[in-house]
């Protein structure tokens, strides 16, 4: 999997250790303190088959193998999408190099199939920063 657009605003590079604290964990997908969300993206390297689109970010639900059902993590991307809830996305381009590509807005859902499973292939769209909140 190829990281996202060339022109991409990116921060960084940042180690683990400097993301973990910022995200809070190894789970794909947190709610932070303030209540935004802060996503991992790392285009296969754990297992989830995540891709752009052009500027469009497909970030795949919870679950790597088999079905994929409706699971907390998922379902803070559905909370997200109706509620308009930002994101902040971090890339990961090899072990130990991660970037902060800022905000970015859940815009739809599809459950579609990929590799013989169904999953929950959400599309992000780049913002900055998110109104009201500086970055």
């Amino acid at each position: 999997m190829k990281p996202g657009p060339p022109d991409l605003p990116r921060a960084g590079p940042y180690p683990w250790t400097h993301v973990s604290a910022a995200h809070g964990g190894r789970r794909g997908i947190r709610r932070l303190p303030d209540g935004r969300l802060s996503l991992l993206l790392d285009y296969g390297l754990s297992g989830y088959l995540n891709f752009w689109d052009g500027e469009v970010l497909h970030y795949l639900g919870d679950g790597v193998t088999g079905d994929q059902v409706l699971t907390p993590a998922t379902a803070l991307g559905l909370d997200a999408l109706h509620g308009g809830t930002p994101a902040r996305v971090w890339e990961r381009l090899r072990p130990n190099v991660w970037y902060d590509l800022g905000w970015f807005r859940f815009a739809g859902v599809t459950r579609r199939e990929v590799g013989g499973r169904q999953v929950f292939d959400f599309s992000l769209r780049q913002e900055t920063p998110p109104p009201g909140h500086g970055g």
